[in-house]
């Protein structure tokens, strides 16, 4: 999805809402430098119908990444928007903590049923 990116302190972004691709999906994230006392990566799952306004429904509960690596997590049961949150779930007194990580292109899929 998109390229090397840090987060500071305790910072937290948020993609833009687009629209899914699929039922499900696996998001994967290749975090590559976890610098700080207890940093870890926290990623969180947002959905919501494309004709609504309000902030969007968590999937599931969010993840959170306490060593480097890829890492991957599914998540089930889109609306039609999706979106991601990020946060550098350091602890508060940390200076100079800091994320280095890239998220990988996600992986769609439908749900199938057996009949």
């Amino acid at each position: 999805m998109f390229d090397a990116q840090i987060l500071w302190g305790q910072d937290e972004v948020y993609t833009p809402w687009f629209s899914r691709q699929g039922d499900n999906v696996t998001f994967s994230a290749d975090v590559m430098v976890l610098f700080g006392t207890f940093s870890q990566l926290r990623v969180e799952c947002y959905t919501k119908p494309d004709e609504e306004t309000r902030d969007g429904t968590l999937v599931g509960s969010g993840t959170n990444m306490r060593v480097t690596g890829v890492h991957h997590v599914d998540w089930e049961e889109m609306s039609q928007l999706v979106r991601f949150k990020f946060e550098n779930d350091a602890s508060p007194m940390a200076v100079g903590a800091y994320i280095l990580f890239r998220s990988l292109d996600l992986v769609w899929y439908d749900t199938v049923f057996a009949g």
